[in-house]
């Protein structure tokens, strides 16, 4: 079948590249992600990103009108584009104002060795002949592998079309044939998506997102450890210290709260189990959690020493570190300048200020931030009763 985009009635219409009236150039993102050839070997570690060779025809071009798109399919990859307007897989392809771009075989042909990556993504086959594609996969498929590629990743069409629908049984029943070949289901993952422009094959900027969030882990677990991007490191918590006139709240912890005190037993379900926790005098413990910066002293009341026991009430509380602040945004880190305008009631003392004051019937509390250096280092509760 012969697709001539020349024909009368030709338009174009401005998203991505959109075809209206005689519908004769078509082109789609050829999705091609290498599988493993063969048994997987180690491979030297690297700090560059891996390439993968992107090609497709004007379906996938879209991505060239939505950049956000396509930036996010290639976060962490070296990516080649190879998007064209009627491009083909071997067969001549067909003419966009009046140039006919190279095939993917051409591409693949020309370019040096090892040039298109482990991973070559291809999403051709709008535009190709139902009874030339299985000779034209097999033929892109050997030349990819002969170029250095080990995984590909197919996509299949939208099967608006009985010739589209054959073509995608090709595609699964080539795939079933090479172990490189991975298959991206277009077709699946497009159904009953508002996607298409009125062609049901050229896309908008939603089906451009679309297809990105098809593409992307497929190529990326193809492609195995090279094209993963590095764990995100989890964002460090911090904990907000709030002091009223009668509550005392440390993070998720409710130090003092209707002239009761916290416990152990409480502590340990707001910060998780204490790395430490050592008995001492006077009926007192001491419990720390270091990567917190966070230590407290407890006595007992009743029950047992150094258990989840209720009756182990917390007495003083010390932390450190950048993670801790105040509710009016006092920071572990930082200027003495910047608490007494924080704070301008706060009264200096031997190895800090006294930042708050709180009675509460039989109990009192003060906090207090640590300072060494001219700057805060930490902030300390200390925990007594009035009577």
């Amino acid at each position: 079948m012969t697709r001539d985009a020349g024909a009368p009635g030709y338009a174009e219409r401005q998203v991505g590249r959109s075809f209206v009236g005689t519908v004769r150039c078509l082109g789609v993102v050829a999705a091609l992600t290498t599988a493993a050839v063969g048994a997987s070997a180690a491979r030297p570690a690297s700090t560059a990103a891996p390439r993968v060779t992107i090609f497709g025809d004007s379906s996938a071009e879209v991505l060239d009108y939505v950049p956000a798109a396509k930036q996010s399919l290639a976060q962490g990859l070296d990516v080649n584009w190879q998007l064209r307007v009627c491009r083909r897989l071997v067969q001549l392809s067909c003419p966009f104002q009046g140039v006919r771009p190279p095939t993917v075989l051409d591409v693949v042909q020309a370019a040096p060795d090892g040039s298109l990556g482990s991973t070559a993504v291809v999403d051709v086959g709008y535009n190709d002949s139902v009874a030339q594609y299985q000779d034209d996969m097999d033929t892109v498929v050997r030349a990819l592998v002969a170029k250095g590629v080990q995984h590909v990743v197919w996509t299949t069409l939208h099967e608006v079309r009985d010739d589209y629908r054959s073509i995608n049984g090709t595609i699964r029943a080539e795939a079933a044939l090479w172990p490189q070949i991975v298959i991206a289901d277009w077709n699946a993952a497009s159904r009953g998506q508002p996607w298409f422009n009125s062609d049901g094959i050229h896309l908008n900027s939603s089906g451009a997102w679309g297809l990105v969030h098809l593409l992307r882990p497929v190529v990326l677990a193809a492609c195995g450890d090279p094209c993963q991007p590095p764990p995100t490191k989890a964002p460090t918590r911090s904990y907000v210290i709030r002091a009223g006139t009668a509550t005392i709240q440390v993070g998720p912890y409710a130090v003092l709260k209707a002239a009761l005190r916290g416990t152990y037993a409480q502590a340990t379900a707001a910060f998780g189990p204490a790395t430490t926790c050592r008995v001492g005098p006077g009926r007192k413990s001491r419990a720390t959690w270091p990567p917190l910066g966070l230590s407290m002293q407890f006595i007992v009341a009743r029950g047992s020493l150094c258990s989840t026991s209720t009756g182990m009430l917390v007495q003083t509380l010390t932390v450190a570190g950048p993670r801790w602040k105040t509710s009016t945004g006092l920071v572990a880190g930082d200027a003495v300048t910047k608490l007494e305008r924080l704070y301008p009631a706060a009264t200096r003392h031997s190895g800090g200020y006294t930042l708050v004051e709180v009675d509460h019937g039989s109990q009192h509390a003060l906090l207090t931030a640590v300072v060494h250096g001219g700057r805060v280092t930490g902030f300390s509760l200390a925990m007594r009763s009035s009577s």
